[in-house]
């Protein structure tokens, strides 16, 4: 089954494997300048670059390591964003690639409600097509026993979602003033609702060949819709892209987000969603994908629920909170299936498209284990994931 893309790649960008730090400035005389002058407006002094180090394949946003000296003999670095350097310098707002514009606006919004919400890199400097960050280390959270990543990760985005609940009027007005209309990224709410939709009709696609009843299935997946698209009180800034370890730097024991190219106000349980059911992935250098999640247990949901109303004050009675909670479990793995019909053929399904399909189906049927909200619900996927070989 083959859709094309409808924008940008659905992969992010991956470390590059060569892990030597050189000084391969972007090949683009008018970039270098800028970055040279930024980092010298910043540091407030005179300052060498010694190296420069690519974090990621070159897409529509570059990221790299910039390490230099200063003239008081210190050696620093910094991360430094930008748009392809052949495209460098811009003209008009216009044609800033969504992904960039969007996270350095994210960012910007981000440094005014400090210290409500500060586990995030510091934005240093930034101009159209350019932006600097402060360098958060390398600390991974691979390296961490999950318990304590679940339970860090579950304060910071309490502390997230808390400190951007109600802040969703400024959001806007800041967005009109820095001209920025429509988002126009993968994985924007209208592009999510479109993958929806197509990831539904896989489902009943299947669901028919094998002769397996859908009707409950069909109330059951509206109602999720209908709930992630209307969050009312579980309305806040969300990060929308921590399926892989790589959004996250562990600082003093503490996760900090970085990476915000897919953040936007949205349904809170969409972040929780995102470790538990994942998302497809490019495996490191290799022209295949794969399903890549933190490996959560449902539990998480329930340490950040501790945590935010802790932390923030956000409380939900039961009956809202596991209703909420399994219809963005629900939405996330339909919005999976569409992703996984829109693949881009350049890249191959590992173990297979059907495998694929099937883990995703099975991930959901572990994470609704024990729960009423959707008793009509797993017994679908347990006789098509059953009969799907």
């Amino acid at each position: 089954m083959s859709i094309s893309p409808s924008q940008e790649s659905p992969f992010e960008p991956l470390p590059d494997i060569n892990e030597q730090v050189g000084l391969v400035m972007p090949n683009n005389s008018v970039l270098q300048q800028d970055i040279e002058t930024m980092l010298q407006q910043v540091v407030k002094l005179d300052v060498r670059i010694i190296g420069f180090q690519p974090l990621n394949r070159p897409d529509s946003v570059w990221v790299s390591r910039l390490t230099f000296v200063t003239s008081s003999g210190d050696t620093d670095t910094v991360i430094v964003k930008h748009i392809p350097a052949p495209n460098y310098p811009i003209s008009t707002q216009k044609t800033i690639p969504p992904t960039h514009a969007e996270e350095q606006f994210i960012y910007q919004f981000l440094s005014g409600i400090r210290p409500a919400f500060d586990r995030f890199p510091h934005l240093l400097a930034y101009q159209p097509g350019l932006f600097m960050l402060e360098d958060l280390g390398t600390d991974s959270v691979k390296e961490q026993p999950i318990e304590v990543l679940m339970e860090s990760l579950a304060t910071t985005l309490a502390q997230l979602h808390g400190a951007t609940a109600n802040l969703y009027p400024r959001y806007q007005t800041m967005r009109q003033e820095a001209g920025i209309e429509a988002d126009q990224r993968m994985y924007s709410h209208q592009e999510q609702e479109h993958l929806f939709k197509i990831g539904t009709g896989l489902f009943y696609k299947y669901c028919d060949i094998l002769g397996i009843d859908v009707t409950r299935c069909q109330e059951i997946f509206e109602q999720a819709r209908y709930a992630i698209t209307n969050p009312g009180l579980f309305l806040a800034l969300i990060h929308d892209d921590l399926a892989a370890a790589r959004q996250i730097v562990m600082v003093k024991n503490q996760c900090y987000l970085v990476d915000f190219e897919m953040a936007k106000y949205g349904h809170i349980l969409m972040d929780i969603c995102k470790p538990l059911v994942g998302k497809f992935d490019r495996k490191g250098n290799t022209d295949y994908f794969i399903l890549s999640h933190l490996d959560f247990p449902i539990t998480f949901a329930g340490c950040y629920r501790e945590k935010l109303e802790s932390i923030s004050g956000l409380s939900f009675d039961d009956a809202t909170w596991n209703s909420s909670l399994n219809n963005a479990l629900v939405y996330s793995t339909l919005v999976n299936c569409g992703a996984l019909c829109c693949v881009s053929p350049a890249y191959k399904p590992l173990g297979g498209f059907m495998s694929l399909f099937k883990q995703l189906l099975q991930r959901l049927l572990i994470l609704l284990v024990d729960n009423d909200n959707h008793r009509d619900l797993s017994p679908v996927l347990e006789d098509l994931t059953t009969r799907i070989v």
